[in-house]
């Protein structure tokens, strides 16, 4: 029991700390906001960790945590690099697209600093005094029980600390008690915050084994009862755009600050002779860039645990897309982005999903070649280019829509 007690305050120190590098190097904070709920959490799962370890023998135990250590390193390191990259923590929802995110891997570098080499501590003190820290299989036949009893109730302390009222009095729906980002989940750097990284990473994947079916004909009945009641009664704007063609361009990373009258003429005159639409909202999903093209084009917001809508959804019929809505009145329909197709299967989503008569990439376009067109470190190719080799395609036409999506406003930045 000496060694299990001995093994148990190591990794309860090890996940502290490294939970502590995490906060001070990511979060800016010494501490998540309850010590007392995170140290529970940690003692949990280096309780869980030691109940499953016992029932190895001694060399397999050893194997097997050493594996352990090396998974958590690894997980910490690569969410903090992930976040300096990216902005963002990442989800285990997106793992199947991992390896994609490797050819990413030149930007790691230049995040790379001297403390993260302190995520490598726990791993290097246990592999200098293995010969100390190591579990004994169970001994007596109520160990086990005892051991996943300290567990449980470990864990059930550590709920108890989940405080179900919001801060602060008031109506917005985002005004989250800590029960709410517990179970909604938010966001991962508002979750981090409140919880840790090794609560974070077991909420994540409770989310993907969750029971999420609902009964579909009754919610057909809620949609079309829904449907069934709204009227849409004409107004001052009511068909003033009526047989006018449309240029839909979505400049990604694009912000206000970057629409200057020298810089961008064109932006400029569109953007401050033009309706700007302020009330607007943007929910923020895995993948911002291809999510924001599926609700643009199909009306529908994707579910939250998609890891890629237009992957998921790709094989559904939408019949009442914006393309398909305009072809039907006679229009012709263009699509255009300025890369390929190596994260996203946006040629088979546009044109058959969707529902664009044209489609065309960077190397359809000629601003690519395809021994090239792979994710690294080449330049992106120039929107204006883009602009120059497709406005040919439709310019002629009495009645278009044409779709841009740019993509030399994408990271990284300098």
């Amino acid at each position: 029991m000496l060694r299990k007690t001995s093994m148990v305050f190591f990794l309860t120190i090890s996940f502290l700390f490294l939970e502590l590098l995490l906060s001070v190097s990511i979060l800016r904070t010494l501490w998540p906001l309850s010590s007392i709920r995170l140290v529970l959490f940690t003692l949990s799962y280096a309780l869980g960790m030691v109940f499953i370890l016992a029932f190895f023998r001694q060399k397999g135990s050893r194997t097997l945590l050493l594996v352990f250590l090396i998974a958590f390193t690894t997980l910490f390191l690569s969410l903090d690099l992930y976040y300096r990259v990216m902005g963002d923590f990442f989800s285990l929802v997106l793992s199947g697209d991992a390896w994609r995110g490797v050819t990413f891997i030149y930007r790691i570098r230049l995040h790379l600093r001297w403390h993260h080499l302190l995520y490598f501590t726990p791993l290097t003190v246990w592999l200098l005094f293995r010969q100390y820290l190591y579990i004994k299989p169970y001994q007596h036949r109520l160990a086990p029980l005892l051991m996943l009893v300290l567990t449980l109730v470990s864990f059930v302390g550590a709920l108890s600390f989940i405080n179900q009222t919001p801060p602060i009095e008031s109506d917005s729906p985002f005004n989250f008690s800590e029960l709410d980002i517990y179970e909604k989940l938010p966001s991962a750097y508002q979750f981090i915050h409140h919880y840790g990284v090794l609560t974070y990473v077991r909420r994540d994947l409770q989310s993907l084994w969750s029971n999420r079916q609902v009964d579909a004909l009754e919610t057909m009945d809620e949609i079309e009862a829904f449907l069934s009641s709204q009227t849409h009664e004409r107004h001052t704007y009511s068909r003033i755009f009526r047989n006018m063609n449309l240029v839909f361009i979505v400049a990604e990373s694009l912000d206000y600050y970057a629409i200057d009258e020298d810089l961008m003429p064109n932006l400029h005159r569109l953007y401050t002779q033009g309706w700007q639409m302020n009330n607007f909202h943007a929910p923020h999903y895995y993948r911002n860039t291809a999510d924001t093209e599926f609700m643009v084009h199909t009306g529908f917001y994707p579910d939250r645990q998609v890891q890629l809508s237009m992957q998921a959804y790709v094989d559904n019929a939408f019949p009442m897309t914006l393309p398909r809505l305009f072809e039907a009145r006679g229009y012709d329909t263009f699509a255009f982005h300025n890369y390929v197709d190596y994260f996203y299967p946006r040629r088979e989503f546009l044109t058959q999903t969707v529902g664009f008569s044209s489609y065309k990439d960077a190397i359809d376009m000629g601003l690519m070649n395809e021994e090239d067109a792979q994710a690294g470190s080449h330049p992106w190719p120039s929107d204006f280019d883009m602009m120059q080799e497709t406005l040919p395609d439709w310019i002629e036409s009495d009645r278009f829509y044409a779709y841009y999506l740019t993509v030399s406003g994408h990271m990284p930045y300098h």
